[in-house]
């Protein structure tokens, strides 16, 4: 059955929240993201010790002090989730607001996992706990996808109407070129 843990609040900001379910979402994304990375360069999972078969709060992860589980929590999930919870409140507080548009993007991201349920005959919500766990419901995904889209299209507004020209951005990158990192864009503290 489903956890009863699943509602309690994992991170939180003023404003917004992402409970245990939420934070399966993430890492369940997070580690279909590091498995297409090492696809990608041709590593199988056996060169780094990864059995994807078991539990990953069973295997000892080899270059950190724990599992494959905490090591995938730890070096990007919960990193990644403060930073979202960051943007958003920074987007509230400055009043952004998602476009119609941009709302619809979620309906459609989320109708295509609709149907790749159907196509496996199954409900969303039964396609959803196979593929990030039982904790997480169709609810659960929408709305850890729309607070995803929210913060992205808050970054995308702000570097729209930032007044910096790519000539700028340019001599920047030239003169410091490793403080400038497209995948981590923006780094908020959170003390």
């Amino acid at each position: 059955g489903k956890d009863e843990n699943a509602d309690k609040v994992s991170v939180s900001t003023e404003n917004f929240s992402v409970t245990n379910a939420g934070m399966a979402y993430f890492f369940q994304s997070s580690y279909q993201s590091l498995l297409q990375y090492m696809e990608y360069y041709g590593m199988s999972a056996d060169s780094v010790g990864l059995d994807i078969s078991k539990s990953l709060k069973e295997q000892d992860c080899s270059f950190v002090d724990g599992t494959w589980y905490d090591y995938i929590m730890d070096s990007d999930v919960k990193n990644t989730v403060k930073q979202i919870l960051s943007i958003c409140e920074a987007a509230k507080a400055a009043g952004f607001e998602l476009t119609e548009e941009q709302k619809k993007t979620i309906e459609t991201q989320f109708s295509t996992l609709v149907s790749y349920a159907q196509q496996e005959n199954l409900s969303p919500d039964k396609y959803i706990a196979k593929i990030y766990g039982e904790a997480v419901t169709s609810d659960v995904v929408y709305n850890m996808m729309e607070l995803s889209l929210y913060a992205s299209a808050y970054i995308e507004h702000c570097v729209n109407n930032a007044d910096i020209s790519d000539a700028a951005l340019e001599s920047k990158y030239n003169e410091n070129p490793d403080k400038i990192d497209t995948t981590d864009f923006i780094i908020i503290s959170l003390d």
